[in-house]
């Protein structure tokens, strides 16, 4: 009689449980999925395993801007990310992303946009500090709202400003299209994480 052995494809939640987890590890499995793919295991992790996610990519290679949202992107074309943040309700989001003016800039959508604003920000390389990482700034917003995109309204006013008022988030390098962010405020951490995963279909 032989006997049947049971195998178990493994998650990215699955791995971010396993001791001593590399970042190497978490991106050579999420390289070999398609970008639906990707999105799917990124949509999985809940808060404990996003912050899993940011302290395993410590150590990972460097999150570049133009990796993040390459120079290829036109003026003006929309790059979206797929994402889902550590909050308890609500956590299903996108950041989209735009090179406006030789800057690039973003927003939030989100099933709440139409109350807390669109949560507008442009995107810089890491300071020196923190060379590794991707800045995301929500005190520079830009001057005008991109073509076809939702207006752009003050952070620091009405109910924009409990959520993105003051905030600066932090971005890893986890996978092709994958980062990790870790969201601040007033230069302290607020225990916030969200995952991003680029979306099907983008460049």
């Amino acid at each position: 009689m032989t006997a049947t052995v049971m195998t178990t494809t493994p998650t990215l939640a699955a791995l971010l449980r396993t001791p001593g987890v590399t970042s190497a590890a978490l991106a050579d499995f999420l390289d070999g999925l398609d970008e639906a793919g990707r999105l799917r295991e990124v949509h999985s992790l809940d808060g404990a395993l996003q912050q899993a996610l940011w302290n395993a990519c410590e150590g990972a290679a460097p999150l570049t801007l133009e990796e993040f949202v390459p120079p290829s992107l036109p003026e003006g074309r929309m790059l979206a990310y797929g994402g889902r943040n550590s909050l308890p309700v609500f956590s299903l989001f996108e950041k989209r992303f735009i090179r406006q003016d030789g800057a690039v800039v973003g927003y939030n959508h989100s099933a709440v946009s139409g109350l807390i604003g669109p949560g507008y920000f442009t995107v810089e390389p890491g300071s020196a500090e923190r060379a590794k990482e991707v800045h995301i700034d929500y005190q520079r917003v830009p001057a005008r709202a991109p073509a076809g995109q939702p207006q752009v309204k003050p952070n620091e006013r009405g109910l924009s400003r409990l959520v993105f008022g003051g905030l600066h988030d932090f971005c890893r390098r986890v996978a092709t299209g994958v980062v990790i962010g870790e969201a601040t405020r007033g230069g302290k951490r607020l225990g916030a994480f969200f995952v991003l995963a680029r979306m099907l279909g983008q460049e």
